[in-house]
């Protein structure tokens, strides 16, 4: 799995996203979340053909009830109930067909949709917010409509709730520069994945970053929708102007400046717009030589060209100046994770904790910390994610930071923050909790590799 906003550059870059050349099922995944991960695309139809026989031993109460109840109970026949659901809904679908599309599906009214929003309220309520829960009663409509012949049950709400987590989207999400034939095809798959990703603005806000990312200019128009939505989180809308600055989008200029006329827009969008128009205005002004440094991430600033380990102290100062433009303490950041080091990590790690201007700031940093994947930067990290009166930004990206790390008590603290009230914050350490796993069946294979050839 890889970190937010890098490409190759560290650990977990992009070995967990196998299967590069599935990008019809990297679409799917991004599409489809929850039930609807099996309703959405034509991708599947070929699908269909292989599943006809199971289909036609499942698609019906009186083959299906008796086949799940045959099942070893929970939690032993976890596994083969997901399959059996899998092959279900995958079966014999005719998905190029008008009228089977999940959008159109999941606007038509359906019988059951009294039942279905009884149940979605019931449905993790510890764990839904309303947008969740609206998310999961289209998906479960849509089924009710697309498995004609069992139509909705009670029960679906709870599988349907669970059978499509954040952390596979994730790694799909962060795929799709791989795996897409173009940059081009890449934007159309993200922005057909985006409205669909209403339960969570951890994947939202991703993939505003990877939009911006992907270097294409069709993805401008979605990236200016998401920026001025004001019903949208603050931290999408940020992303998008990050994006949008990434892109060299000249004609979010205007979009940018009217946001920060605004008196009521947060603090967080008004600097990260005032960041976005100064780098903006600097790819106008100047073309800065190309970083020869191991990052390959399109940033908000670029670090001090030419620099070397003794302009980290012009670095940390900058850094760490209050009374300086954002952008100009963003150059100097930028300088300190190209430099690396000991000293670098130690100026970064105390910015995190010790800055009190700018939460678009400590966030930045604590993502160039994941960047760096530098051990000693773990007990800043930890203590920033541990700050709950902390905005969620920052804390989500030191919980992506420690992920990519891997230490045993970046772990630990990861698991602790699994139930956060934030959902960003849970999110983000489940998905940080998936990194560690991945590196870790790594090192245990090579580990046993090594040992065989001995």
């Amino acid at each position: 799995m890889q970190c937010p906003r890098d490409g190759s550059e560290h650990r977990g870059a992009d070995d967990s996203v196998q299967d590069t050349s599935e990008t019809n099922l990297t679409s799917k995944v991004l599409v489809l979340p929850s039930l609807a991960w099996f309703l959405c695309e034509s991708s599947f139809s070929g699908l269909a053909g292989a599943n006809r026989w199971l289909w036609g031993q499942l698609h019906s109460r009186e083959c299906f009830r008796p086949l799940v109840m045959a099942l070893p109970p929970l939690p032993e026949g976890q596994a083969l109930r997901r399959r059996i659901w899998h092959r279900l809904l995958l079966g014999a679908m005719e998905l190029a067909v008008e009228g089977h599309r999940f959008e159109d599906l999941s606007q038509r009214p359906s019988e059951a949709d009294a039942e279905i929003q009884r149940d979605v309220g019931r449905t993790f309520p510890e764990r839904f917010d309303e947008a969740t829960q609206q998310a999961l009663f289209r998906v479960l409509r849509a089924v009710s409509h697309r498995v004609e012949d069992i139509g909705y049950c009670q029960g679906m709400n709870f599988i349907a709730g669970t059978a499509s987590p954040v952390v596979p989207r994730y790694k799909a999400l962060f795929s799709v520069r791989q795996s897409a034939p173009s940059p081009h095809e890449a934007v159309a798959i993200l922005s057909s994945a985006l409205p669909l990703q209403e339960d969570s603005v951890l994947l939202r806000h991703e993939a505003a970053y990877v939009l911006g990312q992907l270097g294409d200019a069709s993805a401008i128009p979605v990236l200016q929708h998401l920026l001025l939505d004001e019903t949208e989180d603050e931290i999408v809308r940020h992303e998008a102007a990050e994006a949008l600055a990434a892109l060299g989008s000249e004609k979010a200029l205007a979009e940018l400046a009217e946001l920060l006329a605004k008196g009521d827009t947060s603090e967080a969008l008004r600097h990260t717009c005032e960041l976005a128009m100064a780098g903006l205005q600097q790819d106008k002004d100047e073309v800065l030589p190309i970083c020869v440094c191991q990052y390959s991430s399109k940033d908000p600033a670029e670090g001090l060209p030419g620099a070397t380990q003794k302009d980290i102290p012009w670095a940390a100062s900058t850094l760490s100046d209050q009374s300086l433009p954002l952008f100009e303490r963003y150059r100097g950041m930028f300088t300190l994770r190209n430099l690396g080091g000991d000293e670098a990590v130690k100026s970064l790690a105390e910015a995190l904790l010790q800055d009190n201007s700018s939460a678009v700031l400590r966030h930045e940093v604590a993502f160039v910390l994941g960047q760096m994947a530098d051990e000693t930067a773990t007990k800043a990290l930890m203590q920033a994610l541990a700050q709950t009166n902390e905005h969620g930004m920052v804390r989500h990206e030191a919980a992506i930071a420690l992920g990519n790390i891997g230490s045993e008590d970046g772990e630990k603290v990861l698991r602790e923050y699994l139930q956060d009230p934030d959902v960003l914050v849970a999110q983000s350490c489940e998905v940080a909790l998936a990194t560690i796993s991945y590196w870790r069946s790594w090192e245990e294979l090579e580990a046993r590799l090594a040992e065989q050839a001995e």
